[in-house]
């Protein structure tokens, strides 16, 4: 007893609680006094929490699978979260504390075990994705079970990186993405190409990825009677199919919500330029990588695997009305997840802050941005008085800003704890306006 009360007030331990309930605390006082200036017109309740997947979920609770030809149903998703749920029997308010309390456990782990600096919390948490968290979704126990499986990879414990794994896959369908960066991650830290130990791993850790998915399959099967019911409704329904994009890139919610996810396909965009040129220096020459780096699996495979969902946001997106690929929810597949914290902080902690990688950077994201909607004629717009096109070029010059202070911020310099003070006081405010769309149902991602 004297040793776990020792673990969890030391000085580590003080810090994460000092970041973690101060910014709560600042998020929940900006909130009530915005909600009393009647700016902000909703409080979270055990009604208007059900909003979006929320719906599914609940669903899955109450009802368990069910499957319709004609229709979107709940067998789109995972079971994991919605059977604890229904185990626990808690409200959508409870599960949503608990929700929140699951993310604030799983984020002390990695603040702990991966040294991440108060600075980089603090700016993790003002994320408005984050709120996602807070809401009865499967976000936090995929958080949870992922932050397991990459402390297993930090540690070299083969039984955590199973477990993790395993319920993970139980969580998301997550196949498709953690297979394709199990391999990627082995072949850029092995010692040799396909060695019998980077066989063995790419080998066993796909296996426990496949078992989660037919486990899943089965228990969807034993419901519906359908095989691959997930699959059948988020091809049909969802429209997750493969397809050549189709610029300009939008989103679901229009100007009110481009900015939330194109955010994240920029920073998505910049991590695959980053982890490509990685990945290639390790097969060509990979004396020309630091050894600490090359050591360091938990920070490849995040990397790969924030990579991996830009891709399929790309390629596995459905179309909006005029043909243009929708980069919908990928602010929350992004950002709400342990793999961002760890991609974010490693490139921080292993790549040098010079005027060169700056510029790098700057440029790459620039592109990004032409995707999504820089490929036209932005002064032609701007002349003119009333179009309607000219706030979305002020939202993606806004966007262009705030994104490389973002990943300015997180190094340790003086001029960044300055920016770091600007970019928190955009999120707060921003996350209190994301949690109120929500709340009414509108959509933040």
């Amino acid at each position: 007893m004297k040793n776990l009360i020792t673990i969890l007030f030391d000085k580590t331990q003080k810090q994460f609680y000092l970041v973690a309930f101060g910014y709560l605390a600042l998020f929940v006082s900006i909130y009530y006094i915005l909600y009393s200036c009647g700016i902000i017109t909703a409080i979270p309740n055990s009604v208007n929490l059900i909003n979006w997947d929320a719906n599914w979920y609940q669903s899955i609770r109450d009802k368990n699978y069910e499957y319709f030809w004609f229709m979107a149903s709940n067998s789109a998703f995972f079971p994991l979260f919605s059977y604890c749920w229904k185990l626990l029997g808690l409200s959508s308010v409870g599960i949503s504390v608990f929700n929140l309390f699951l993310f604030l456990v799983s984020l002390n782990l990695l603040y702990r075990t991966f040294s991440i600096t108060q600075k980089q919390l603090l700016l993790y948490l003002s994320l408005p994705s984050v709120l996602f968290f807070g809401v009865p979704m499967s976000e936090s126990f995929f958080f949870f079970f992922c932050t397991l499986f990459l402390i297993g990879l930090k540690k070299d414990n083969v039984y955590l990186i199973v477990f993790g794994l395993l319920f993970a896959s139980l969580t998301r369908a997550t196949a498709m993405f953690f297979i394709p960066c199990i391999l990627a991650m082995e072949l850029t830290t092995c010692e040799k190409l396909f060695d019998k130990q980077c066989l063995k791993n790419i080998l066993l850790y796909s296996f426990v990825s496949l078992l989660g998915l037919f486990i899943v399959v089965l228990i969807q099967y034993a419901y519906t009677g359908v095989w691959f019911a997930f699959a059948k409704q988020q091809l049909r329904f969802w429209k997750h199919s493969f397809d050549l994009p189709t610029f300009p890139l939008v989103s679901h919610g229009g100007e009110n919500t481009l900015w939330l996810d194109g955010t994240a396909f920029v920073m998505g965009f910049l991590f695959l330029f980053i982890s490509i040129v990685l990945f290639f220096k390790k097969l060509i020459n990979a004396s020309r990588l630091n050894k600490d780096l090359l050591k360091d699996k938990s920070f490849f495979y995040s990397l790969y695997y924030v990579s991996v969902i830009t891709v399929y946001a790309l390629f596995f997106n459905s179309k909006c009305m005029e043909a243009q690929t929708t980069i919908d929810s990928i602010s929350r597949y992004f950002f709400c997840t342990a793999f961002f914290v760890l991609a974010f902080t490693g490139i921080e902690k292993h790549l040098e802050l010079s005027i060169k990688n700056y510029m790098i950077f700057l440029c790459v994201s620039l592109f990004g941005f032409y995707l999504i909607g820089l490929n036209g004629d932005p002064f032609h717009y701007f002349l003119k008085e009333n179009s309607p096109l000219k706030l979305t070029y002020l939202l993606l010059a806004g966007m262009f800003v705030y994104i490389n202070l973002f990943l300015f911020a997180g190094f340790n310099t003086k001029l960044s704890k300055i920016t770091s003070v600007f970019i928190l006081l955009v999120n707060v405010t921003v996350a209190t306006y994301c949690l109120n769309r929500f709340i009414q149902g509108i959509y933040v991602g």
